[in-house]
């Protein structure tokens, strides 16, 4: 995505004719088949088109996506090019610009219910005015890719409860560590108290997909105990071996796993939320020492519903950072692959982050971690609007360190304190409008982060509609 200087986020997709001619001729075979051979076919969809204005945009331009490409080994440095140091950003670049991202899936099940293939496809965000990616004169950019592809189904013919799923397919472990999508083969149950899932994940491997590689190993449980309590937990086991990580020219490979424990009740008239998760392992690096992870997630969120229309929560949210750099253990908080929802300063509860614009996937500053306090409200004005407030005091779990202009050195944790808003309007069914806006009153830390060294508040304001099928 080019705007106003902006970087490319998403991979764009090299053959787009091909990939336009392919959608055709499936959703005619689609069409064609749906009575020739009784299958049933669905077609969903998502349209966001935003305008959105500020004095710093370049801090929305994802400085700090989630995955491989921010594996923070601090002691080490550089991994998959990542410093590890905070990522900066230009201060101080104002100007308007407008969104357009698209994702639409087709669904394909037999007319016996027992299976069904699933094909998602995604016009990652676009800029206006970007030609080259088709939002220009003319349009035909090249701007589709491939968002999920997998089949399902039920193992009933078997004598077996639940079902597979094999295939690009959606995660959703858990919004702190995994959400995103992946290739692999998982097993689903769910009765009316348990809901199960494990699963095996090829997310990255060598010589075309034929060779070991990066893979996960899953295990996650959710168990109702009664109407008020859910009480869940999972485990991932994540072997990033032959990744291609290089540390000082030496080949490293990290094994991390999680353990995570997950629950929500009701205690009236308060509403109890809560995930606790261990982050251990080790990367081994040739000729040189191995680095030992240890690392924490906490967060606990208490709603209060004042009455029908009115609700107010806060929030504690808690990842650990690395204290000392200089050692061979790594205690930083890392996620896998995620899109946090929390405020829109720095991480994606945003329209403007649907639309892939925003500082930070994951829940956390580099490898000094994050704290942070959130209090939330939203009011319902009638059965069409809402609107929605929040606090939120970003902080980091470790002191950043940096050094200004004048060459003295700093340290401090205070990012900064964050004034958000949102106000939906629901248009119909299908279509919504959206008002959003944040202020933000720089903290120290926040100089860590500006390329000028003296990082400036910032406000953004931004107005889209969404469709929906």
């Amino acid at each position: 995505m080019e705007i106003l200087g902006i970087k490319k986020f998403r991979k764009i997709k090299e053959e787009v004719d091909m990939g336009k001619k392919l959608l055709m001729v499936l959703a005619a075979f689609f069409l064609l088949c749906s009575g020739a051979y009784a299958v049933e076919v669905k077609f969903h969809g998502v349209m966001w088109n935003l305008v959105g204005a500020g004095n710093n945009n370049d801090i929305f331009t994802v400085h700090q996506p989630s995955g491989k490409s921010n594996y923070y080994l601090p002691v080490y440095g550089d991994v998959y090019g990542v410093k590890k140091g905070l990522p900066t950003y230009t201060d101080e670049l104002s100007g308007w610009y407008g969104l357009t991202k698209a994702r639409f899936r087709a669904e394909v099940m037999t007319d016996d219910g027992l299976a069904k293939l699933v094909w998602g496809q995604e016009v990652g965000t676009v800029g206006w005015g970007d030609g080259g990616n088709g939002f220009s004169y003319s349009g035909d950019g090249r701007n589709v890719e491939t968002r999920f592809v997998y089949t399902q189904f039920k193992l009933e013919p078997f004598g077996l409860p639940g079902y597979v799923r094999v295939g690009l397919q959606p995660t959703k472990i858990n919004t702190w560590v995994w959400t995103e999508t992946a290739p692999g083969l998982t097993y689903h149950y769910k009765d009316d108290c348990l809901k199960l899932m494990a699963g095996f994940y090829r997310v990255e491997a060598d010589n075309n997909a034929l060779l070991d590689g990066s893979e996960a190993w899953v295990l996650k449980a959710d168990y109702k105990v009664d109407d008020k309590t859910t009480l869940g937990g999972f485990f991932i086991y994540h072997d990033m071996q032959d990744n291609g990580f290089t540390v000082a020219g030496n080949p490293a490979s990290p094994s991390d796993y999680y353990i995570g424990f997950t629950g929500s009740t009701t205690i009236d008239p308060v509403m109890l939320a809560w995930d606790l998760i261990y982050l251990g392992g080790e990367t081994k690096i040739e000729n040189m020492d191995d680095v030992d992870r240890s690392a924490w997630f906490a967060r606990l969120t208490a709603g209060f519903q004042v009455n029908e229309q009115f609700k107010v929560t806060g929030t504690v949210a808690y990842a650990s950072g690395d204290d000392d750099i200089n050692d061979e253990d790594a205690d930083n908080f890392l996620s896998i692959d995620v899109d946090v929802p929390i405020g829109i300063a720095f991480f994606k509860d945003s329209m403007l982050a649907d639309c892939d614009m925003f500082f930070s996937e994951a829940p956390y500053f580099a490898h000094y971690g994050y704290t942070g306090f959130i209090l939330d409200g939203t009011y319902q004005i009638d059965d069409k609007s809402k609107i929605r407030g929040a606090f939120i005091w970003h902080r980091t779990a470790e002191d950043v360190e940096w050094t200004d202009n004048s060459g003295n050195s700093h340290k401090d944790k205070d990012m900064g304190y964050e004034f958000a808003f949102w106000y939906d309007y629901q248009y119909n069914k299908n279509v919504s409008l959206r008002v959003e806006g944040t202020y933000l009153i720089a903290g120290d830390a926040l100089n860590g982060l500006a390329n000028d060294g003296d990082a400036d508040d910032f406000y953004y304001v931004g107005t889209g509609v969404k469709f929906k099928f």
